[in-house]
């Protein structure tokens, strides 16, 4: 028909207009991100779990680490004090001592001679022959008493040359004979003619070391500790003070540097005046 429109359909065949369709959810979110979100949120949890584990492990490594330099030296004066002298000597690091005794041997050999009265006499004219002989009399029997220079520093050794050919581990032990106050005690009263006291060996073999506290810096560490031979107050003007061990660290294991004051706290000579039949204090070293 003319008078029809030629842009207007019928209504059936008209494409029934829909409901516009949302692409996000009312509250804003993409319906595709609830289960990430909930993903991030378990793997953050996971990862602070994670993270306060490895804290605490590392911490607990860091105590092993700090612990172990006053484990080993509580392990040493143990083996010392049961006299495992092999034992002992295998906590110390022997390389200064290895250089000592050669120092130790050459100031033996450039010892003067043992004095003859007439020495004394031309040093001074006007003193009796008799007052001569018997000071060197006397100087003899404190030789003969003490023990010389050697002897005090490694035990039994009075000669040069055998200090020098001792093998690194016989000369750790050797040295250790010598500062143990036990067997220090012993020679002496050996040399006075002297029993031991009964209760002796008991009386060097007290409770653990009582450490202060330890520094470590690196692969070395320094521990502060009492010894259980010195049990004399820290307090007062003339009170002793803490000693202090160095160790090194070789690889995975601690080496106690072998110095002076090591064992005991300062360089002290052990002396008898007399034969005595008391014995020691329960739990304290004679003195």
């Amino acid at each position: 028909m003319p008078w029809r429109a030629r842009d207007v359909r019928p209504l059936l065949l008209r494409r029934r207009a829909g409901r516009p369709q949302l692409k996000r959810d009312p509250l804003g979110r993409n319906a595709g991100t609830v289960p990430m979100y909930v993903a991030r949120l378990g793997a953050i949890s996971l990862l602070a779990i994670v993270a306060v584990g490895g804290t605490s492990s590392v911490r607990a490594q860091a105590d092993r680490e700090h612990q172990a330099p006053a484990a080993v030296l509580d392990s040493f004066f143990q083996a010392l004090a049961d006299e495992r002298w092999t034992d002992a000597a295998g906590f110390l690091d022997p390389a200064d001592l290895d250089a000592y005794r050669f120092q130790a041997a050459a100031g033996m050999r450039r010892r003067p001679r043992d004095l003859t009265a007439d020495d004394l006499l031309r040093t001074d004219p006007q003193m009796p022959r008799a007052v001569a002989e018997y000071e060197l009399e006397r100087t003899r029997a404190r030789r003969a008493t003490y023990g010389d220079y050697l002897g005090r520093e490694f035990a039994g050794i009075h000669d040069a040359a055998q200090l020098e050919s001792l093998p690194v581990r016989e000369l750790v032990i050797r040295w250790l004979q010598a500062q143990h106050p036990a067997l220090r005690l012993r020679e002496q009263l050996r040399l006075m003619g002297c029993p031991p006291p009964p209760g002796l060996d008991s009386a060097f073999r007290l409770g653990a070391v009582n450490v202060v506290g330890t520094v470590l810096r690196g692969d070395t560490a320094l521990v502060l500790f009492r010894s259980p031979w010195r049990p004399f107050p820290d307090s007062g003007f003339f009170g002793s003070g803490p000693q202090v061990a160095h160790l090194m660290r070789e690889g995975s294991q601690w080496r106690i540097l072998p110095r002076h004051d090591l064992v005991q706290p300062s360089p002290s000579s052990i002396k008898v005046e007399r034969c005595s039949d008391t014995s020691p204090a329960p739990g304290k070293p004679p003195r």
